[in-house]
């Protein structure tokens, strides 16, 4: 059969028949990856990846194709098996991306807490309140720190001090140092976004109290830390326990604030802030408001 006869006239265009397979082919496969490619990123990110594995990845991916390709082509140019050699691409290409479903996901999962963060220049404190300890999702603080003591056994003992830095006779609550060794720490992360019209700088550190910021000081906009012992950095300031009908508000001291890779013992603000904060805990203490999420956001505060 000649070209010519090859040749199909539609209208304005003319078709190769032969040539028409190869060309439907190509049209489909490119069109399959390009709306593949795309997505594979988020995907990565989905399953826990970071962007610099991700990136690492997709760097390494033209590389291949560069080693591989001639290879690939002087092979089948010696065995003039050009035909096997594309069938085999195909099964081989539609088989690796179909892999990529089947790696596991590198998710863990966390403890969902929902309370406000009071800061002024003399203390920080979580100001918790709740109607009837509602185990409602997400949990409260005094909510996780009620599962915590169920689940280690702990027994608050007793202090005199304030909070607020004018009464050092107002008890809170604290464990004892040799059970504090001997329980699991649970670990919480903590985003806050200020509720206070005009909020204050943040200061973390080691100061009794601020009068000038010798430590690390932070915008309020996107305030982010770590507490990696909830049951030793916090201890429920008595004094200040508040009950109006149903409404119960609790308050709890706050130290050991991690910031990086760097602890302070304070948090301070240069003028009286509230913040809206989210807790995402370790899991094993509760069953209660578990949420699924990617190391790659842990990663941030560890």
């Amino acid at each position: 059969m000649s070209d010519q006869e090859d040749m199909v006239a539609l209208g304005r265009w003319t078709i190769n028949r032969r040539l028409l397979p190869i060309k439907l082919f190509y049209f489909f496969m490119m069109a399959a990856v390009g709306d593949l490619l795309p997505f594979i990123p988020l995907y990565m990110k989905q399953i826990g990846l970071s962007s610099t594995q991700t990136g690492i990845i997709y760097g390494i991916m033209p590389f291949v194709g560069f080693l591989v390709r001639p290879i690939i082509g002087a092979l089948l140019d010696k065995f003039q098996k050009h035909k096997l050699g594309l069938i085999l691409c195909i099964l081989f290409s539609g088989v690796f991306y179909m892999l990529m479903l089947v790696i596991p996901s590198d998710t863990t999962s966390y403890m969902s807490v929902e309370t406000k963060i009071s800061c002024n220049e003399y203390d920080s404190y979580i100001h918790d309140c709740f109607q009837n300890r509602s185990n409602e999702c997400p949990l409260g603080f005094e909510n996780l720190r009620l599962s915590l003591n169920k689940t280690h056994h702990s027994t608050i003992s007793n202090l005199s001090v304030s909070i607020h830095g004018e009464n050092s006779s107002a008890p809170y609550s604290v464990i004892p140092s040799e059970t504090i060794d001997s329980y699991p720490k649970t670990s919480c992360s903590v985003i806050c976004k200020p509720i206070t019209q005009f909020p204050g700088e943040v200061c973390f550190t080691d100061q009794p109290e601020l009068k000038q910021c010798l430590g690390e000081q932070t915008s309020p906009a996107n305030l982010e830390f770590m507490i990696y012992d909830i049951l030793g950095s916090t201890k429920e300031v008595i004094a200040d326990r508040q009950v109006v009908g149903n409404l119960e508000c609790l308050d709890f001291s706050m130290h050991n604030i991690t910031v990086g890779q760097r602890k302070y013992w304070n948090m301070f603000c240069d003028h009286e802030t509230e913040f809206n904060c989210h807790l995402k805990c370790d899991l094993g203490v509760s069953e209660q408001c578990v949420t699924k999420y990617a190391h790659v956001i842990r990663d941030k505060f560890i």
